[in-house]
């Protein structure tokens, strides 16, 4: 990534490391650009220097397209570190990016990390369950799901009417979408739920009159691997039309204990999170290739074409409090136990 590109996530850097960001091709970036120092490595200084004024914060996240969302701070950190400057004061990150979320749950739930990126319907089970130990501090991605078929004719649900529709997520956000939108419409959809998202994609293969509802990256993987296969349907845009609410999908969610008594940091995670999501839907080419290196998302070239669709947001949870308690109501009203039984109070959305 070229200075020129990441020339709007940096202000004013000391001049010393303005020297040796010169001398280097690739940019660094910091939430708090003039807080760096350049630092020497040595036997007797063999590792970053840690100030009063900085905060480790542990930060999981499961791999997939919703994680998208922390390759800049990811990378920022990384050129941070190659270019061997501290921060005198703002963020650390220890990113930890498991394969589930109910891995981060346990881990936010016995403090061992400070924030993650959930489904949101979890972060409110999560809430709910923990007598609100965690709180919704932003909206990452406003919906990732889409409808496949080799059928184009196939425009809109109310078209899935009797089809054999294969998915994955049984008890998580796609049969909840499928359900409302089956319910809203009058249809009745014959719904075959994998428990992996390669597995139905490869029935959908075999099934040229079946239609498949899957997240990204694996829309963009099915695409690229079967060209008789198109987007027929934008889940996402059809829940709005049907709601007047985006469908918010993932959110960052925050211990309570850490948010009281780190106010500041969390200010600063949200500041890079904003400034990273911008980066990633702004230059996907060079996002893709930090995503690949993670394991967020196995190829470049699939991240780098999913970003699009991903929809990848950095909204806080003021803005989110309409939309997430739309889709959380919708949820509860189907089926309780999907957000811990009882839709969250105002103590769920952080301040």
């Amino acid at each position: 990534m070229t200075s020129k590109s990441r020339a709007h996530l940096l202000a004013a850097v000391v001049a010393v490391v303005g020297l040796l960001l010169t001398s280097c091709s690739p940019a660094v970036s910091a939430n708090a650009d003039a807080n760096l120092i350049e630092t020497g490595q040595d036997a007797a200084n063999p590792g970053p220097e840690t100030f009063d004024r900085v905060t480790t914060v542990r930060l999981g996240s499961p791999r997939g397209a919703a994680t998208m969302a922390l390759a800049g701070m990811i990378h920022d950190q990384d050129q941070r570190e190659a270019a061997n400057l501290n921060l005198l004061e703002g963020n650390i990150y220890d990113f930890t990016i498991v394969g589930a979320p109910d891995q981060l749950t346990a881990a936010l739930a016995t403090g061992n990390i400070d924030a993650a990126l959930l489904p949101v319907n979890v972060a409110a089970t999560l809430y709910n369950r923990t007598d609100g130990a965690v709180q919704l501090a932003a909206i990452t991605a406003q919906g990732l799901f889409y409808a496949l078929a080799a059928d184009s004719t196939i425009t809109s649900f109310a078209d899935l009417d009797g089809r054999k529709v294969y998915t994955t997520g049984l008890g998580a956000t796609p049969e909840f979408v499928i359900n409302y939108f089956s319910a809203h419409q009058g249809v009745s959809p014959r719904v075959d739920f994998s428990s992996e998202a390669t597995a139905a994609l490869t029935q959908l293969v075999t099934d040229p009159a079946g239609v498949g509802i899957l997240p990204e990256p694996f829309v963009t993987s099915a695409l690229k691997q079967n060209p008789g296969l198109s987007v027929v349907i934008d889940l996402n845009d059809a829940w709005m039309q049907a709601t007047g609410s985006p469908l918010v999908t993932t959110a960052l969610v925050v211990r309570t204990d850490f948010a009281q008594a780190h106010r500041e940091s969390v200010a600063t995670l949200l500041a890079d999170l904003t400034l990273s999501v911008e980066w990633v839907n702004a230059t996907p080419a060079d996002a893709a290739p930090v995503i690949e290196a993670q394991g967020i998302v196995p190829s470049a070239a699939i991240a780098q074409a999913a970003i699009p669709r991903t929809n990848l947001v950095a909204m806080t949870s003021g803005d989110a409090r309409t939309a997430t308690l739309a889709f959380l109501r919708v949820l509860h009203a189907a089926h309780p136990e999907s957000v811990g039984g009882s839709i969250p109070g105002d103590g769920f959305f952080l301040n």
